[in-house]
């Protein structure tokens, strides 16, 4: 059975973080529109890291931890989503997303 406990906890401070980030991003103007390959990345990292958050065992914890810190991460920072594609493109890890941009 799955304990909401961790996922309403996660939730909650993802919110909490996010509301703070937005309205720095809206006073400085930082916020720019997410890439779609960037917004898939980025819902998937979340999810599988609430996932992670679930595996049983005494001797994951850093797992559990390291899952979170990362989901968080994404979860807040929608931009730092973009910097992963980005710096993927950049490195040859995966195809530019924009047609025009050559390598």
């Amino acid at each position: 059975m799955i304990q909401l406990g961790l996922a309403e906890q996660f939730a909650s401070t993802c919110i909490g973080i996010r509301f703070i980030t937005w309205g720095m991003e809206r006073k400085f103007e930082l916020g720019e529109q997410p890439k779609p390959r960037a917004r898939t990345i980025r819902w998937s990292i979340v999810l599988g890291s609430l996932l992670l958050g679930y595996v049983p065992g005494e001797k994951l914890w850093a797992l559990r931890v390291l899952a979170g810190i990362v989901g968080v991460a994404f979860a807040c920072w929608p931009n730092f989503s973009n910097r992963v594609v980005e710096a993927a493109e950049s490195h040859g890890l995966i195809k530019h997303s924009d047609p025009e941009v050559e390598l």
